[in-house]
């Protein structure tokens, strides 16, 4: 068996495991003074464990390419957890609040500056905005308490002056993961994002008959290979961080955990994937001499 079939092969035993606590993980009574946190982590859990189902039905029909999108947001949930589980909870819970606020103007603003006003009203949006826009001063303060609290970048503000919410890179040195994030920045951003060795990949030179094919089957089983590992990897660190924060309750799994850590292994025993290949490097070097 190839390695990348083992990978879905054990991939595919161990979502058939976590399916039925994820499952009763996403439905149950909720109210305010629980916070938005366990809300959350296992909104995170069940997004990842979609997406490893998608990256497997994906891998299974040749379009392995169409995986790496799925990989950077379970990366950047990873991270923001782990920062989550290392403050306050109830500040926790005020820090995703006010990400919520945020993304909501944003999403807001954008949509009238490109809609117009007018088609703008009659999507019913109008008032969100006005409501948004009323309490944009409450949200500045809580943001400027939150960076003072927490100890954030000083030089996160935007270009009037407020106050912004950390990136990425700062929250990942905080918690242990610049070195992944790091990794997984560079693996996922050429399938974003406009990138000439992306599309090379899809090229194929024969260097004999000097005629080339382009297609994604050049690259599909490493794509595939690629995305399902470390998606999956990434999945089980989440998954750890979210158990042992006893949000989530992993029943099914602790039934079959000796099947789980099989699986598990034989995953790892494949080795790391990396996001360079020699093949991709055999292009003639047509640069001008110095």
């Amino acid at each position: 068996m190839n390695p990348l079939a083992v990978v879905q092969q054990h991939i595919q035993e161990v979502l058939d495991i976590l399916r039925e606590d994820i499952r009763a993980n996403c439905s149950g009574p909720w109210d305010r003074s629980s916070g938005y946190l366990p809300l959350m982590f296992r909104s995170v859990i069940r997004r990842q464990f979609d997406s490893m189902e998608s990256m497997l039905s994906l891998a299974s029909i040749g379009r392995g390419f169409d995986c790496a999108p799925l990989v950077r947001p379970s990366c950047e949930e990873k991270i923001w957890i782990k920062y989550l589980l290392s403050i306050d909870r109830n500040i926790a819970d005020r820090v995703l609040l006010c990400m919520g606020k945020d993304e909501q103007m944003k999403a807001l603003r954008a949509q009238r500056t490109y809609s117009g006003k007018k088609a703008f009203k009659r999507l019913g949006l109008f008032r969100y905005l006005k409501k948004a826009e009323k309490e944009g001063h409450r949200l500045r303060r809580e943001l400027e308490t939150l960076h003072r609290v927490l100890s954030w970048p000083t030089t996160e503000r935007n270009n009037k002056g407020n106050w912004k919410l950390p990136n990425l890179y700062w929250l990942s040195r905080q918690v242990g993961e610049e070195r992944t994030y790091d990794f997984i920045y560079h693996a996922t951003s050429r399938f974003v994002h406009f990138s000439t060795i992306e599309l090379l990949r899809r090229v194929w030179l024969d260097p004999n008959s000097k005629t080339v094919s382009i297609s994604p089957s050049n690259m599909h089983e490493y794509w595939s290979h690629l995305t399902l590992y470390w998606g999956f990897r990434l999945f089980l660190g989440t998954l750890e961080l979210v158990s042992e924060s006893a949000i989530i309750d992993l029943r099914e799994l602790m039934k079959h955990q000796d099947r789980f850590l099989k699986a598990s292994r034989e995953i790892g025993r494949v080795g790391m994937v990396p996001i360079i290949t020699p093949m991709e490097l055999k292009w003639p070097d047509d640069l001008p001499p110095p």
